[in-house]
C-alpha cells in the first residue's frame, strides 16, 4: 500500500511528515530518510577508451555518450552501474542503468560499487535529479561539461535498503508496463508499414507496346465477392487544382495574434486534432482571402517535403503548404492521404540551394494510382482503423510515462 503523506490514509501511515520523507510512500515504512553525498554511496570514474576502439558487431556494448552506444570486443567492467555523459550531446543526462559486461568512453561517467544502496533505486533518483543540477550549475557558471565533483558532491536522500528495493521493484514494474506499451505501438506501426507496402505496390508494365497493370499484393473484394477493376495512373494535374498559403507581413503587428488559425509545417501533425496553431492571424492579416476548409488534404512542399494532414478545422496556411482541391470525383481524400504518404515525394522535386523543392510543375506531375472509388474507401477505412489503434497505443504510452514522471516527483526526497 502506498501512502500519501500529505493526504494521509488511515491505518499504518508513517509518523513523520517532515521534509526528509517523500510525499508518496509504502505504508510499512516510517523511518526518516538520511541525507548524504553521492561519493558516500558509490565510486565515480570515467572510461579509458576512445571511439577508435569500437568494433563493428562487437560482443559488448560500448557507451560513447548517453545517446550513443557502439559495440566493442572487450570489456573493462562487469557488474551494476549507472552511466551519464560528461560532455557532448546530452551532457548531464542519464540514460543507462546496466548490469553486465560493458565498456565506456572517456567522456562517460560510470557510478558503481554501491554501498548500502540499491543500484536501480539510485538510477531512478539520479535520472530525476542530476540533469536539473547540471542546468542549475550551468546557468551560474556557463558549464558545458560535467565535472566529477558535480556528481560526487550531489546530495542524495536515502531510505533503508529494504525500502529502496521495494521502490526500485515497483518502478521496474512501471518500466515494464511502459516497455510493453512501446512495443505494442512499434508493432502496430510496423504492421501498418507492411500493409501499405502490399496495398500500394501495384505497377504498370509496358510489354510489346501494351500497358499492363500488375495489381498490388493485397487487394480488397467488392461486397458481392467480385474483383474490383484495375487501377488507373493519373497525375495530380488531371484530378486537382492546387492552392497555396501565404504569410502576411511580419513587420505589421496588426496582421497577427487575432486568434484565426494559420498553419506552418510544424503545425501539420497536430492541427488535425487540436485546432491549435503556433501563430494566429487577425482579420486584417487574412487580407480577405478564403480559409482552407475542413476536410481538405494539405501537403508540405518546401524544406520538409511530403508532410500530410487532412484538416479537421478551417484554417489558413503559409506558402510552404499546398491544398488539394479535387476537380475529379474519382478521388477519395483519405485514400489520397495514405497513398501520398506511401511514396517518396522528393523524387518529384528538384535540387535547390536549400535542398529539394517542389514547384507547380513538379507538384502537378505527382502520379496517383487510383482504384475505383469504392475500393479507395475500403483501403482508407482499413488503414484508418490501424491508425486508431496506433493512436490509442500512443495515448496509453504517454499516460504511462506521465504517471511514472509523477511517481518520480513524489516518491523521492
Amino acid at each position: 500500500m502506498i501512502i500519501d503523506n500529505e493526504n494521509r490514509a488511515t491505518g499504518n501511515a508513517p509518523s513523520s511528515t517532515g521534509g526528509n520523507v517523500p510525499k508518496l510512500r509504502f505504508g510499512e515504512f516510517a523511518d526518516e530518510w538520511n541525507k548524504l553525498q553521492v561519493v558516500e554511496c558509490c565510486d565515480v570514474s570515467t572510461g579509458n577508451k576512445d571511439t577508435q576502439n569500437k568494433v563493428d558487431n562487437g560482443r559488448y556494448p560500448f557507451f560513447v555518450r548517453s545517446d550513443k552506444v557502439e559495440r566493442i570486443d572487450s570489456f573493462s567492467f562487469d557488474g551494476e552501474a549507472v552511466l551519464t555523459s560528461g560532455d557532448g550531446v546530452g551532457v548531464g543526462k542519464n540514460f543507462h542503468y546496466i548490469n553486465g559486461k560493458f565498456d565506456f568512453h572517456q567522456r562517460v561517467y560510470c557510478l558503481n560499487n554501491f554501498i548500502g544502496t540499491d543500484g536501480r533505486f539510485f538510477f531512478a533518483f539520479f535520472s530525476r535529479n542530476f540533469f536539473k543540477r547540471v542546468m542549475r550549475l550551468s546557468a551560474k557558471n556557463s558549464v558545458d561539461s560535467v565535472r566529477k565533483d558535480m556528481i560526487t558532491k550531489m546530495d542524495f536522500w536515502r531510505p533503508s535498503l529494504s525500502e529502496q528495493q521495494k521502490i526500485a521493484s515497483f518502478l521496474s514494474k512501471v518500466d515494464e508496463k511502459i516497455s510493453l506499451l512501446s512495443e505494442k505501438k512499434d508493432k502496430l506501426t510496423e504492421y501498418k508499414k507492411g500493409v501499405m507496402q502490399q496495398l500500394f505496390n501495384g505497377q504498370w508494365k509496358v510489354d510489346n507496346g501494351q500497358l499492363t497493370f500488375i495489381p498490388p499484393t493485397l487487394r480488397f473484394k467488392a461486397d458481392d465477392g467480385s474483383d474490383f477493376p484495375d487501377w488507373e495512373a493519373v497525375t495530380v494535374e488531371k484530378v486537382a487544382k492546387l492552392g497555396k498559403g501565404f504569410t502576411p507581413s511580419t513587420h505589421v503587428p496588426q496582421n497577427w495574434d487575432g486568434g484565426i488559425p494559420w498553419l506552418s509545417i510544424a503545425d501539420l501533425n497536430q492541427f488535425n486534432r487540436t485546432g491549435v496553431t503556433t501563430r494566429t492571424l487577425s482579420v486584417e492579416g487574412t487580407g480577405g482571402k478564403a480559409m482552407v476548409k475542413a476536410g481538405t488534404l494539405l501537403m508540405s512542399f518546401k524544406l520538409t517535403l511530403g508532410r500530410l494532414v487532412i484538416l479537421e478545422h478551417d484554417a489558413y496556411t503559409n506558402e510552404a503548404i499546398c491544398h488539394f482541391n479535387w476537380i475529379d470525383d474519382r478521388v477519395d481524400t483519405k485514400f489520397a492521404y495514405y497513398f501520398l504518404s506511401s511514396i517518396n515525394i522528393s523524387s518529384f522535386g528538384s535540387q535547390a540551394a536549400k535542398g529539394i523543392t517542389l514547384n507547380n510543375d513538379s507538384l502537378y506531375s505527382i502520379v496517383l494510382k487510383l482504384p475505383s472509388k469504392v475500393e479507395q474507401s475500403k483501403i482508407a477505412s482499413f488503414l484508418s482503423a490501424i491508425d486508431q489503434k496506433i493512436e490509442l497505443a500512443n495515448s496509453e504510452l504517454e499516460k504511462a510515462k506521465e504517471w511514472k514522471k509523477g511517481l518520480l516527483q513524489q516518491m523521492f526526497v
